[in-house]
């Protein structure tokens, strides 16, 4: 694809992105809040999802948790920047990170979010890469590797998987007494709040701004 129908067709997906969010909406689609600190909002087809930071986005994981996928995915930044830092764990049985692996009966847990057990595996953890996608950027990221991503602002993404690895199970990674999964606090810019004050209709708010935006 040439540079020019890659812009055209950068632009053709932020500017349909609402009708389709709208269309999500009336069929009764609910956002969730991911454990990672953003809004997600399953799009037609489920392999297409909208993802929202903004910095009153609360976080439920620890800070230092980083997850990877089982798949392979490309993410097109519809407004703000996306910075992607990326980790390889160094499998040691002295290590200060355990890493935690998602059950494969893949149930929700109490807050939506996917049952996670320790594996007892330990590792030192090396940051790799830190890299900014700014507006109208896409960036593509490969299945099995860990990462972690923040908003600068009100950043919204759209984001697709473009090849699922069957028979996988997605990991996190997480400081030794840590806990990854949604028994932790809701954190927001440093205190914690009261879980209530996150409803559907406070994210759908979140997302109802994407469209000042663009």
């Amino acid at each position: 694809m040439s540079e020019g129908a890659k812009v055209c067709a950068t632009l053709s997906s932020s500017m349909s992105i609402i009708p389709e969010i709208e269309k999500q909406r009336k069929a009764g689609q609910v956002p969730k809040l991911h454990p990672h600190g953003f809004i997600q909002l399953e799009l037609q087809g489920r392999n297409r999802r909208l993802h929202v930071w903004d910095v009153d986005i609360p976080r439920t994981a620890d800070p230092a948790t980083m997850h990877d996928h089982v798949w392979d995915f490309t993410s097109l930044v519809l407004v703000g920047t996306l910075v992607n830092h990326v980790f390889e764990p160094d499998w040691h049985e002295d290590g200060n990170f355990m890493l935690w692996k998602c059950q494969p009966e893949r149930q929700e847990g109490a807050r939506g979010g996917k049952v996670l057990a320790s594996t007892e595996q330990r590792c030192f953890i090396k940051r790799t890469g830190r890299v900014a996608i700014n507006r109208e950027e896409i960036y593509k990221f490969p299945a099995f590797a860990f990462h972690d991503s923040e908003g600068i602002g009100y950043t919204a993404t759209l984001f697709e998987k473009t090849y699922t690895y069957p028979d996988a199970e997605p990991c996190v990674i997480c400081r030794v007494g840590g806990r990854p999964d949604d028994e932790l606090p809701f954190i927001r810019q440093g205190s914690e709040i009261d879980p209530k004050e996150v409803t559907a209709d406070w994210m759908w708010q979140k997302i109802d701004q994407l469209a000042y935006y663009l």
